[in-house]
Parts: C-alpha cells; structure tokens; sequence
C-alpha cells in the first residue's frame, strides 16, 4: 500500500466536532432535568421542564451519527498515510487504552451516586466498586470507543480485501456532489429505511450488545454505520480536497439551516405531542418478544407501526439537514485560525472522555435542592465543559503519553 504525506488540516472540521463534542456534554448535563427523557439517566431530578425536552432532541438527534460521519471521512486518509501496522497501533492507543483504563476508573463514578442515594445510603464508594459494580458493569460514554473500534476494524478488512467496494462509494459519493439533492434523497430514504426497521424491532431507547460492557442503542447503530461508511465514501471520492464542494455548500448555508430548523421544528413537536401517543411505542417489538407469529403480524404492524415510522423518518431527515446545516454554517463562519476553538478542538476528546463525572456528581449536589433547574443546568452543563477543557488542556496534554492519546 502506498504511503502517502500530509500534514493539511480543515480547521472548520476540527471546529465543527469540538462543538459536536460540546453539545455532548450540555445534552448530558440537561437529561437530569428534562421531562419525558430524565428516566433514561444515571440519576434523574425531580424537577423537570420540557424545555430540556426540546433541547435533548435537538441534540440527541444529530451529534453521535455526525461525529460518527466525521470519523469516517479520516479512516482512509489516516491510513494511507500511516500504513497498516501504524494505523492499527495509533488506533489502539487512542481507542483501546482509554476504554480499557476509563471504564473501571470512571464508570463507577456514573453510577455511584444513585445506588448511594436510592439503594444503599451507607455503601462506600470502594465498597461499590469492588462488589456492586464489578458484577454489574457497564461502558457509560466509553460505548463510542468500543463501536468505532468495531467499525475501523471492519473498515480496514473491506479496505485490504475488497477495496473495490470503496470505489463503487466513492462514485456514488461524486456523483453526489454533482447532484446534491438527489444524492441526498438517495441517503435520506436509505437512511430512513435503516431508522424504521431498528426502531420497529427493538425500540427507540433500547440497547443491544453481548458480555457486559460491549452494547450500542439499537435504534441507531445501523444509520450510525451507515453514516460512517459514506462519510469513507466522501474521503475515497477525494472531499476533503474539494475547495469547490465546500464553497458550494457554504454559499448555500441558509438554505440548509432554514430546511434542518423547519423540520426540527416539525419533528420535535411530533415526538412531543404523540410521545405517550404512539410516536415512541414498542408494540411490534413485545409483540414478537411475547411469541408473536408471522401470520399475525400485519394487523400489529398497522397498528403501531406508523407512528413509529413517521417519527423516524422525520428524525433521518433531522439528522441529515443539520449535518449539512452545520458543515456549511462552520465552513461559512468559523474555518479560520482562532485561539479559543483550536483549544476546544485540541481538548475535545480528552473532554468526551472525562466530562461525565462532573455532571453526574453536579446532578447529585443539586439533587432535590430549591436551586432553579435552569441554575443547575448551567452548572452543571457549562461547568462540566469547561471544568473538563481545563484539566485537558492544561494539564493532561502536556504529558507526552496522555497528549499522544487525546
């Protein structure tokens, strides 16, 4: 394989995923209080207010799948740049260490607070660690570590022994760059297929896996890959080379931002009107869960499948419209050399990784206080961010290995 040099870095895109990787933290910091997804975190308020609600799915909808396209687009780049054995080995420290050292070091960390508080008062946090979550174990925000890992590793075998499968998606990709909106249409109902099907079998807040530690959410992994794989496709039909495609999505950045706010907008308020209405049921999923037969399906599936469906397919149109929105608005305003972002972007996987704790440990100092839940969002959202950016930046990078790793 042919090595090749480069040191060019997209600064828009380093900012771009350094605010991604923001809005991670303020959407964790925001679960505790928001009224119809609180029960899905680590150690939920009682205070809540829908604000949060919309908030969340704003968020919630595109980061992961976007950092997950983001990814993608470096795989081949890398690479090629590194070779074989290189990229395996500079993919393992940045990947493997962490997840091997951040779960037992600071998953308890997540969980802790709440089995203190509800379960046993009087349990010490060795004490904890060393029975309650030994037996019980789980990967908290590590889970992204594991799933990239699985899918670079899946990317490099296609690479080495089907390479010709990366030529076909990458002339899918041209092509999509000289016809944009069907090539997005392409994707969107693509998209939309992978959406549906995960929601419908296994439900939207649901996750699967194998062992204790190794599990995605299920309604999201398949556009999560997928999205993954195209944005390789982008790489291999040379993007990040190409000024021109850049500047023709840039110029078109109100479009795409009045399109991803018109069907948030839509979006959002389905997902919360219908919530307890259909738009989030799991009917088709209990139905075969309870010994369901195919022969009765179809009246199940007319049944509960079209709320269902129309939430999803409004979400993969969500997802798609802000990355778009967001590439554009960061290529348009924010692709220049700037102190304070190129510090962001520097710390930011340093603070995906640590971040959690803060908020959790924040949650539970609030928890059950008079403090406005406003109050205690922006402490413990922006506290933790840049609590977290701080011990980054100016401690764990200047240690040569750390700084290797983040």
């Amino acid at each position: 394989m042919k090595i090749v040099k480069s040191s060019q870095r997209l600064l828009f895109i380093d900012h771009c995923r350094a605010f991604l990787v923001s809005l991670v933290v303020l959407d964790h910091a925001m679960h505790a209080y928001s009224e119809h997804y609180a029960k899905y975190w680590f150690l939920p308020d009682f205070d809540r207010s829908i604000f949060f609600d919309v908030l969340h799915l704003h968020n919630d909808s595109f980061m992961m799948p976007s950092l997950f396209f983001l990814a993608g687009l470096f795989i081949l780049p890398s690479l090629q740049r590194r070779g074989y054995l290189d990229f395996l080995k500079e993919r393992a420290l940045r990947l493997g260490v962490p997840f091997i050292i951040g779960v037992p070091l600071i998953c308890p960390l997540l969980s802790y607070p709440k089995y203190k508080m509800y379960e046993d008062p009087t349990i010490g946090y060795w004490e904890y660690v060393s029975t309650v979550f030994i037996d019980k174990p789980q990967a908290g925000p590590f889970w992204f570590l594991y799933y990239l890992s699985l899918l670079t590793i899946t990317a490099i075998i296609v690479y080495a022994i089907f390479p010709k499968f990366y030529k076909g998606l990458g002339a899918f990709c041209r092509w999509f760059l000289k016809k944009p909106l069907y090539g997005f249409g392409i994707v969107f109902l693509a998209g939309a297929v992978m959406m549906g099907l995960s929601d419908l079998i296994w439900g939207a807040p649901w996750w699967i896996g194998f062992g204790k530690l190794f599990y995605v959410r299920a309604s999201r992994f398949m556009l999560k890959t997928f999205l993954f794989f195209l944005g390789i496709g982008f790489s291999e039909c040379g993007l990040l080379q190409n000024q021109v495609a850049w500047k023709n999505l840039s110029d078109h950045w109100k479009e795409w931002t009045l399109f991803a706010v018109t069907i948030g907008i839509i979006y959002i308020s389905y997902s919360l009107l219908y919530f307890d209405a259909g738009a989030y049921n799991n009917g088709i999923r209990l139905y075969f869960h309870q010994g369901g037969e195919w022969k009765g399906f179809w009246p199940v599936f007319g049944e509960f499948a079209p709320p269902v469906l129309t939430r999803t397919t409004l979400l993969t149109l969500f997802i798609l419209g802000q990355l778009m929105a967001y590439l554009a608005i960061f290529h348009r305003f924010i692709n220049h050399a700037s102190p304070s972002w190129q510090s962001l972007a520097m710390a930011s996987y340093g603070v995906y990784l640590i971040h959690e704790p803060f908020v959790v440990w924040t949650h539970s100092f609030f928890h059950g206080t008079d403090v406005p839940i406003l109050i205690r969002f922006v402490i413990s959202g922006f506290g933790s961010l840049f609590i977290s950016w701080a011990i980054v930046s100016h401690g764990l990078l200047k240690i040569p290995l750390f700084r290797r790793i983040l």
